[in-house]
């Protein structure tokens, strides 16, 4: 039996978040992180501890650029123990990790190496990961992905009947 992977994908700021997050209030055992935008600041979400840290860095701290950001390394550290945490958990049915991106595909840094751990494990739960339209293929080459699905948000809200 094969992994189950879903990709949740669209253009950036296109409601993706949004979604996961009525999506979570629906579902049981429902466990990862969210990168929503609070009062105009990325921030992580811990789904399972209901949990909210700031993605952004401080001039004093480890550093991961990616354009014109300036993100957590700790941050980024804590987030990937989230994930890997809920991954190794029998009760996790879904696990999210809102996103892999540049910073992960091209620069292997933040997520990366939890992500890379996790699909290349054999896993019970249903993976959704969300992957910014434009980088889907270089993705799921990158991470040799096998037998996914991927979901832009209509087909998302129909796969898994998501009310808003």
């Amino acid at each position: 039996m094969s992994n189950n992977i879903i990709i949740l994908t669209g253009e950036i700021q296109t409601g993706k978040t949004t979604l996961l997050q009525q999506f979570c209030r629906q579902q049981k055992n429902v466990a990862g992180i969210l990168t929503p935008v609070v009062n105009g600041r990325r921030m992580f979400y811990d789904i399972k501890r209901n949990d909210f840290f700031d993605m952004e860095a401080t001039a004093d701290e480890e550093q991961l650029a990616i354009g014109n950001y300036l993100f957590s390394a700790a941050a980024f550290r804590k987030a990937g123990n989230t994930i890997t945490s809920a991954a190794n958990d029998a009760a996790t049915n879904y696990l999210i990790i809102d996103e892999i991106g540049p910073l992960e595909v091209r620069q292997q840094k933040g997520l990366y190496q939890f992500f890379k751990e996790i699909v290349s494990s054999h896993f019970a739960f249903t993976l959704i990961v969300v992957i910014r339209l434009g980088l889907v293929e270089e993705a799921i080459k990158h991470f040799d992905l096998k037998e996914v699905q991927v979901l832009g948000i209509p087909e998302m809200k129909e796969h898994f009947e998501i009310s808003s």
